[in-house]
């Protein structure tokens, strides 16, 4: 997000709950730190005076056998936290042991990749982001350093972050190159700049409260031994296993097929921005009414498709009534058993839930087509604040582009053509028009 998006504002709101859990259990148990640390350096002098005791033959190895494996098993109590801002990676990974191997990066900044990039530091090890995402065991080994070893890391990354540093973390060649970017999710909300009130309506106290309830109920759990097994409905398993069976042939090729070099793809936006900035304003009125009749007819279309599914899922589950009735009515008179009856029933049921929930869906996309419309006017401000485009920055990108769609590249007589479609944020797909050649009379 930009600057001025009251990023921080809302990260206080957000985290204020965890931030008052977190001082609350340190305050109280600041003495039971206190008397941890004691403890620690007790059994550490004890150990020394041991040493030099056994060295002069004044006490026997066997006490001292037993404080150090006393101060072995020792595990020092420390205060709470619950996440980091700015960090090291080496402090990360300490950070992760103290806690039984999680960590949480929070910030309304990027400082993390500059860190990362090696700004500060000359060699930044990236390891410990990457097997905070796989899982994979942490082994640190160095000189002057404590060895540590994490064997089920878990770190979670909730960044807020400027569309400058996106762009920045996308073009470091090593961060793309051994996955770091491709292990976040991404979001690039549409900004409100420009059209905020300074007297806005604050959150109802008693939704915040709520809110703050459950943070600190979850706060408050144990966290068990081990990780807690999360185990998908059949819905959804069969959900993901049809994404991952579409997307692993897709995964073969990307590469080679899909692959296109930055400067190419650059200069094809900048080319489109071009192009479509200058149709706009030198054809408004026909720019206006042609993406005007292009939105209507999408509109149209999802609409109707929208309804026929909408209508053809409330069939189905009138159906499913009845075929559930009379399972029922079959189970009383015995025509079938308990058991055939509560497996077809429970899948029945199944079914219905399912339908019910995409019924709902389509309602809420049915309504939601019909209230929306083009925003013509918001691109053309577009177009009047950029009069003389001669490079690409992140900002024109974000305001301009929705989204761009790379297809897999062909030979086509010989040569490689790749096709590309840009959707442009506020109207969709547009292409101006070709101009006519203008023909020649003798």
């Amino acid at each position: 997000m930009p600057p001025s998006e009251r990023k921080s504002a809302v990260e206080n709101g957000m985290l204020m709950p965890v931030n008052r859990f977190e001082a609350e259990y340190n305050t109280r148990h600041a003495a039971e730190f206190e008397m941890s640390q004691v403890r620690k350096r007790m059994l550490e002098r004890r150990q020394k005076a041991l040493e030099e005791q056994v060295s002069k033959g004044k006490a026997d190895m066997s006490e001292l056998e037993r404080v150090v494996k006393e101060l072995a098993e020792f595990r020092e109590k420390k205060p709470l936290k619950m996440y980091a801002d700015n960090i090291t990676t080496e402090k990360l990974v300490s950070l992760m042991g103290e806690s039984g191997g999680w960590a949480a990066i929070i910030s309304t900044e990027g400082g993390i990749f500059d860190t990362l990039a090696g700004i500060y530091t000359p060699r930044v090890n990236i390891d410990v982001l990457l097997k905070g995402f796989s899982g994979d065991p942490i082994r640190v080994d160095r000189i002057g350093r404590t060895s540590e070893c994490i064997m089920n890391p878990a770190l979670t990354m909730f960044l807020m972050v400027q569309p400058s540093v996106l762009s920045g973390l996308m073009q470091n060649k090593t961060f793309r190159g051994r996955g770091l970017t491709a292990r976040f999710l991404y979001s690039m909300p549409t900004s409100f700049v420009g059209k905020r009130r300074y007297r806005t309506e604050p959150i109802p106290d008693d939704v915040y409260r709520r809110y703050e309830t459950r943070i600190r109920n979850m706060l408050q759990e144990e966290y068990p031994e081990r990780p807690e097994r999360i185990t998908l409905s059949e819905e959804a398993d069969r959900m993901i296993e049809a994404f991952a069976e579409e997307l692993e042939p897709r995964l073969k090729d990307a590469c080679p097929s899909h692959q296109i070099r930055n400067c190419v793809l650059e200069g094809h936006l900048l080319d489109g921005i071009r192009s479509v900035t200058a149709f706009a304003r030198e054809h408004e009125d026909e720019f206006v009414e042609m993406v005007t009749k292009k939105k209507r007819a999408e509109a149209d279309r999802s609409l109707r498709d929208g309804k026929r599914e909408l209508e053809q899922a409330q069939a189905r589950i009138r159906k499913l009534d009845e075929i559930i009735q009379h399972l029922y009515e079959d189970n009383l008179e015995g025509k079938i058993s308990d058991e055939r009856f509560v497996k077809l029933s429970e899948n029945y049921e199944n079914e219905q839930k399912a339908l019910e929930a995409r019924v709902s869906e389509l309602r809420g996309l049915i309504s939601a087509e019909q209230e929306s419309s083009v925003n013509v006017e918001r691109f053309l401000d577009l177009v009047r604040k950029y009069t003389d485009i001669r490079e690409l920055n992140a900002e024109m990108i974000r305001e301009f582009v929705e989204k761009i769609m790379v297809f897999k590249a062909e030979r086509i007589d010989g040569r490689r053509i790749q096709r590309i479609r840009i959707i442009w944020n506020c109207i969709g797909e547009f292409m101006p028009p070709m101009p006519q050649k203008e023909e020649k009379t003798a």
